[in-house]
Parts: C-alpha cells; sequence; structure tokens
C-alpha cells in the first residue's frame, strides 16, 4: 500500500471525518505550478470530493506561511482546529472510495 496524498479545501466536517473538494494542480506557461480550487470560482461541481476519516492516531499539524510562501512555521494541531473552508494537505492510505488520513496538515497563509 503506498501512501496517498491529497490537497483541497474542507467542505462538510463531521466528527471523525470530513469531505475534501480536491484542488487540481496545473501547469502555469512558465512551468510554475498554479492551484486551482473551487473558492476562486465558487462552483465545485468540476471537481472531486474525497470523503477523509480520521481518529486518535491521526497527527494534526498547521503550515503557516508568511511573504508569500518565503519561509513557513509548522506547528502542533488537533481535530478541533480543522474548519469548514480551510485549505489542507492529506497524506494517507486509501479507505473504500476515500482517503484514511495519516497526518492532516492545515495551510493558513499570515
Amino acid at each position: 500500500m503506498g501512501m496517498n496524498s491529497l490537497e483541497g479545501d474542507i467542505k462538510e466536517l463531521k466528527d471523525g471525518q470530513l469531505t475534501v473538494v480536491e484542488a487540481i494542480t496545473e501547469k502555469s506557461d512558465n512551468g510554475g505550478d498554479i492551484i486551482v480550487s473551487p473558492s476562486s470560482s465558487g462552483d465545485d461541481s468540476e471537481f472531486n470530493k474525497i470523503e477523509v476519516t480520521y481518529d486518535e492516531n491521526t497527527l494534526f499539524a498547521i503550515q503557516t506561511i508568511y511573504d508569500g510562501g518565503a519561509r513557513s512555521e509548522m506547528s502542533t494541531a488537533t481535530a478541533a482546529d480543522l474548519a469548514s473552508g480551510q485549505f489542507i494537505k492529506v497524506w494517507g492510505s486509501s479507505s473504500g472510495s476515500g482517503l484514511k488520513a495519516t497526518q492532516i496538515c492545515i495551510v493558513e497563509v499570515a
């Protein structure tokens, strides 16, 4: 079993489970990565929605990005820090059509 990773916006939040609207990474003309997420357009019908489950073994972290990505800081978090609309990165293993998270990182831009 390989590790899977996912990034996107939290759409729905339940106890032990969240729905992530998967962000799509596209190449820009100059070769950089552009992350396209539905929050920029408001319409998420074209996007995959992934069910992510987590439990007491899941590690939570917050990555705060400063100066437009020039530097970032990691701090520990808990499930209580999760909120709808946040951009997160998830690492985990496939579980049915979803993902069982071993680590969830909340990305915040300062």
